[in-house]
């Protein structure tokens, strides 16, 4: 006889927790990332100046900081690029964190990024260097390039 009494309220119920759950999402954006699932984007505007701190967003895998693309060419580093190349040297969980930068051509890039601190760094060999912030493109191939940036923690 119970069931009879609550199994009206199941409809309402799941209708109500799903009303809420579109709430919260009203206040931010959602841009297609090319994956199976769309992300949340803080709204740019409310992105702090950086001065070489790095910045997550709300969810903690969007990286703010000030990195300039003009000069990744004058960034890569070989021996770090080669140690990536040969899976010494390695995003913990690639794009767990990332960086879009646009490049002088116009084209938009997404690095993976990982702290000299240990933040989503995979360095058994302790290569990395002090107060740098590391982009990997190609992470997980032959082609991997990595590019160094300095950061402060």
């Amino acid at each position: 006889m119970a069931e009879t009494i609550t199994r009206p309220f199941a409809p309402t119920i799941l209708a109500a927790a799903l009303l809420a759950g579109a709430g919260q999402l009203s206040a931010q954006t959602l841009y297609d990332t090319g994956e199976t699932r769309p992300r949340l984007e803080v709204p740019r505007d409310n992105a702090p100046a950086m001065d070489g701190v790095p910045d997550f967003d709300a969810l903690g895998t969007r990286v703010r900081m000030a990195a300039d693309a003009g000069k990744l060419k004058e960034n890569l580093s070989q021996p770090l690029s080669n140690a990536c190349a040969t899976d010494r040297f390695n995003q913990r969980k690639r794009g767990r964190y990332h960086i879009t930068l646009d490049l002088p051509s116009g084209e938009r890039k997404r690095f993976g990024f990982a702290g000299s601190n240990g933040m989503n760094l995979r360095d058994p060999n302790n290569l990395k260097g002090p107060n740098q912030g590391y982009l990997f493109d190609l992470d997980g191939t032959s082609e991997c390039r990595v590019y160094v940036f300095p950061v402060t923690w």
